[in-house]
């Protein structure tokens, strides 16, 4: 028998001299666990968002857009995006198939058609085997707009630079006014979901961020019946651009500062004669060219985008049954601090179209003509 073992004077013995065993497992046992951590497939992780309407507006019995963005950071899968009107007395349901790789994050827009106010919506996210992802239930407008409202889009420079009409806030109304502020990253790729607007208002420094299928749908909303208002920031944002360039009715040349003095006013109030303003010059017909793709004098519509979309030359949208709404420029009041100062306008030879308003003899406000 071994004899004991004795432990002289100052000497200290650790605990991992005394239980190595013990220890090691616990070291090796750690290192396993996380090993299969790493080696475990992560679940996928979502960031499912959507949007209804113009900047939460959405106009009854008309075309709204459903804007949608997904980031998935985890596996690929084929994706499946669906909306579904959850109203009682309506059923309308639209897909769209989808890739979503690991790490991205897309963001695309879906045309709903609104058939009543106060509905709500359906989104969900669903995998090549029809198992939901992510989903969103009960969605509704922020405010539902009346058929015979008006609802004017707004892609300005800053949101300080939105568009101010009057009566816009005045809820009394019976029928509303909206200025609805869509910024380029979610504005619509598909002309049918800009059928409820009124009219689109887009500053030009603006326009130079709308990707392409974004430039088409907005080219083919305005062929179909469109109202388009460019607010010219920059010449070279206009003249640098072709399909800004062919839809102006001028030349533009240089920039000069003009003076109101009640010129704007008594255009706004309707009257006949606006001070300086130039005769009237009447848009030419639009010939038609034989290449499908090329370009003609319909300002960037090609035959083959009117063919997709269902357009035809000199078509107009037929007239709403719903009496117009009141002119909310009647009670406007003048401004003397805005017809002292100055205003930037643009200058240019006319192409086609016909002046509007004037300050000073200078036009200020032309209107042409498109599709």
């Amino acid at each position: 028998m071994n004899a004991p073992e004795t432990i002289r004077p100052g000497q200290v013995r650790s605990r991992w001299q005394v239980y190595p065993t013990v220890w090691g497992v616990c070291y090796w046992a750690c290192l396993l666990w996380l090993g299969g951590m790493l080696l475990i497939p992560r679940a996928a992780a979502f960031q499912f968002d959507v949007f209804l309407g113009y900047d939460g507006v959405v106009r009854e019995e008309n075309w709204f857009p459903v804007v949608c963005e997904v980031a998935n950071d985890g596996p690929a899968f084929q994706a499946v995006f669906e909306v579904e009107n959850s109203y009682s007395q309506s059923s309308q349901t639209r897909r769209l198939v989808l890739e979503l790789p690991t790490n991205t994050r897309k963001r695309f827009v879906l045309p709903v058609f609104s058939s009543g106010r106060y509905s709500a919506w359906n989104a969900r996210l669903l995998d090549e085997r029809g198992k939901v992802r992510a989903e969103s239930t009960g969605l509704r407008a922020q405010q539902d707009a009346q058929a015979n409202g008006f609802l004017l889009g707004a892609v300005p420079r800053s949101f300080s630079g939105l568009p101010v009409l009057p009566g816009e806030t005045d809820s009394r109304r019976s029928s509303q006014i909206y200025v609805c502020h869509i910024r380029p990253e979610l504005f619509p790729d598909n002309p049918i979901a800009l059928e409820g607007l009124n009219a689109l208002y887009v500053d030009s420094e603006m326009a130079l961020q709308l990707k392409p299928p974004q430039v088409e749908a907005i080219l083919a909303w305005l062929y179909g019946g469109g109202h388009l208002i460019i607010s010219v920031e920059q010449l070279t944002d206009v003249n640098g651009t072709p399909w800004l360039r062919s839809l102006m009715p001028c030349e533009l040349s240089g920039t000069t500062a003009a003076f109101s003095q009640d010129d704007l006013m008594q255009w706004l109030k309707g009257d006949a004669g606006v001070a300086g303003q130039a005769p009237a010059v009447e848009a030419e017909p639009v010939p038609a060219r034989a290449s499908p793709r090329a370009p003609n004098r319909t300002y960037g519509i090609t035959p083959e985008m009117a063919r997709r979309y269902g357009l035809r030359p000199g078509l107009r949208p037929a007239s709403s049954p719903e009496s117009p709404p009141p002119d909310p420029f009647a009670n406007l009041r003048p401004d003397p601090a805005f017809d002292q100062g100055s205003i930037s306008v643009v200058t240019g030879p006319l192409r086609d179209g016909r002046v509007l308003c004037s300050m000073q003899g200078q036009p200020i406000l032309v209107r042409a003509d498109r599709g």
